[in-house]
Parts: C-alpha cells; sequence; structure tokens
C-alpha cells in the first residue's frame, strides 16, 4: 500500500486507493436544494434573466416524448415519423431546445435514418437540421414496423442536397443547382418483400460458387419480377406517382453497401428508367416491376463476387430504393 496514490477528497477526505468505490453520499431534500440553487443564482442572474432559463427549460420538456423515441433502439420509423411530426407543430407553441439537445436529435436522426457510420455522421451533423427530416420523412415508404434506413446512395444524395442548400446562401452561384423531386424505400423493404413471398432462401444465394450465381441469376430475377409488394407498400407508391405527375422516372438502388467508406459498388446494383405514362394502374405497375428487378440485382454475380473479393459477404446487406425525376425537358410526345 506504499505505492498506491492517495487523493484528498472536496470533504477534506483522504483517499488512499482510486479503484475502491467511492462512498455513496445521501441526496439532500430537493426542496432545501432548490432554495440554495435560486439563491446562488440571485448572485449571478437577474429575476429576468432566471424567469427566462426556468420557461426555456420548461419548454423543452415539452420536447422528451422525442428523446424516448429516438433513443429506444426497438421504435419503428412510423414512430419516428409521428414524434418528428407532433415535435414539429408544437414548434410555433414554443418548444425550444438547447445546443446539446438539438445536435442530439440530429446525430440520432442521422444514425437511425441514414448511416451509423462516424465519419459520415461527424460531417452530416453540421449540415442536417431535425426540420430536414420533417420534410425528408413525408417522401419515404417503408413497410410496417420499419426500422430501416435510405441506404448508401440516398443518404450521400440527401446529405449534398443539404449541404449545397446551406452553402447556397452564401455563393449566389450554387441556388441554381437543384436536386431532382425523390422519394424512398427504406432498406428493410426488401426484407418485407422476399418474405411477404417467401423468398428468404434467396439470401443464400451469396454463398454459392459464382458460376452457379451467374447460372442462376436469371431465373432469380424472373422470380422477383412475378412477386407481389405488400399493401402499404403500394400505397406508398401510388402516393408518389401523384407527387411525380407523368414525368419519366429512374429507379435507382440504394443499398447499405453501397457508397460507404471504401466501397463505392459502381455499376454493380441496377438503375432502371421508366417512361411513366398511360394509366395510373400501368405506370404503378412498371415502377413496381422496376423495383423488383433492382431488388433481384442484389443477388447477380457482379455485386456478389465484389463482395467476395472485400470480405463482405457475412455484411448483413439490405436495399434502399431511390425513385427520382429524370431531368429533362419534352420534346413533342418524347
Amino acid at each position: 500500500a506504499y505505492f498506491a496514490p492517495v487523493y484528498r477528497t472536496e470533504d477534506g477526505e483522504i483517499v488512499e486507493d482510486l479503484n475502491r468505490p467511492k462512498r455513496k453520499k445521501i441526496m439532500q431534500d430537493v426542496l432545501s436544494t432548490s432554495e440554495e440553487i435560486f439563491k446562488f443564482a440571485s448572485q449571478h442572474l437577474s429575476e429576468q434573466e432566471i424567469l427566462d432559463h426556468i420557461q426555456r427549460w420548461m419548454k423543452e420538456d415539452r420536447s422528451n416524448f422525442l428523446v424516448n423515441i429516438l433513443e429506444n433502439p426497438g421504435s419503428s420509423l412510423a414512430e419516428i415519423t409521428d414524434a418528428i411530426e407532433r415535435y414539429h407543430n408544437l414548434a410555433p407553441q414554443g418548444a425550444e431546445l438547447s445546443a446539446p439537445r438539438e445536435k442530439g436529435f440530429r446525430v440520432s436522426m442521422i444514425r437511425r435514418l441514414l448511416t451509423d457510420q462516424a465519419d459520415f455522421i461527424d460531417i452530416a451533423k453540421h449540415f442536417i437540421s431535425v426540420d430536414d427530416f420533417y420534410d425528408l420523412l413525408h417522401r419515404v415508404i417503408y413497410p410496417v414496423g420499419s426500422q430501416g434506413k435510405l441506404g448508401g446512395k440516398s443518404s450521400g444524395l440527401f446529405l449534398a442536397s443539404q449541404v449545397l442548400k446551406k452553402a447556397a446562401k452564401e455563393h449566389d452561384l450554387l441556388s441554381k443547382i437543384r436536386t431532382p423531386r425523390t422519394w424512398y424505400i427504406t432498406s428493410d423493404g426488401i426484407l418485407n418483400f422476399m418474405n411477404y413471398n417467401n423468398l428468404e432462401d434467396v439470401v443464400e444465394q451469396k454463398y454459392k460458387d459464382l458460376w452457379q450465381v451467374r447460372q442462376e441469376y436469371p431465373y432469380v430475377e424472373q422470380v422477383f419480377k412475378n412477386s407481389q409488394f405488400a399493401p402499404e407498400i403500394i400505397q406508398g407508391l401510388s402516393m408518389a406517382l401523384d407527387d411525380f405527375g407523368d414525368r419519366p422516372l429512374i429507379v435507382r438502388s440504394s443499398s447499405l453497401l453501397e457508397d460507404r467508406m471504401g466501397t463505392s459498388f459502381a455499376g454493380k446494383y441496377k438503375s432502371l428508367f421508366i417512361a411513366n405514362q398511360g394509366p395510373k394502374e400501368q405506370r404503378l405497375m412498371e415502377l413496381m416491376d422496376a423495383i423488383a428487378e433492382v431488388y433481384a440485382s442484389t443477388f447477380g454475380p457482379d455485386p456478389i463476387e465484389y463482395r467476395m473479393e472485400r470480405g463482405l459477404l457475412d455484411f448483413h446487406e439490405e436495399m434502399g430504393i431511390m425513385i427520382q425525376e429524370v431531368v429533362g425537358q419534352r420534346v413533342g410526345k418524347y
């Protein structure tokens, strides 16, 4: 014990072992503690400043429901969407947030909806606000009980659009850059699709020999294209078509692995153009057919070979979908 570290506590008590549990102190009565706090505060703040702080804390307490939802790993995307909607509606009534809480909300939303990659979060938290997620969630389609993310490509595009939007306030030239109107399907939409059609065994394709994967892929693709979507996904796609109108569309992949740090997957998954012309029922069928084909490309030989080469076969891959209007101008009937 001669060489044990020794230090003195605030109470003057000598502690000889830093690894020994500290003595538990009896908490003071709340009322007397409050009186001490107000007495101390009155020595440094005016009555109005104290009142302003109390009112701000009371307003911040009104957002506790959002804290509970975002910090609960079991919260579904529907619950998060409802909580964000409720918070947005409370804002005009004075639901103010302190800087630490607002930052915590931003980081939690980025982690839950975009990615849990630390490098991405470290950049995104400076450009994406809680209100940005409110606008985004109105264009996200997800299955019942979803806990999915948007995927790498969608997350990167969303971050880039927010960076440009904020930079445009200082640089007029950037204000002319437009992001195409976009809707999203969460990454667990493919799991819902496969479960809805009893296609779970297709996941085993990635562990087969590459020649066998290549041989069986056309069959897998047709099985997916002849499968059905869950009612809530069909309803969401119908709403998306109402928003797009009859503009041509592109259905793009956005997997969890795609466009991550060190794994671009460039050209490995499919992106498909659709004309989006004719009766709405026909347009909806063509859109679902394209999404199913992009889903099937998750199990194609090229992405599986790419994952083999980088030791990513065992990674739990999911495929998000990004539906964008095609940028261009109508010429005659084209």
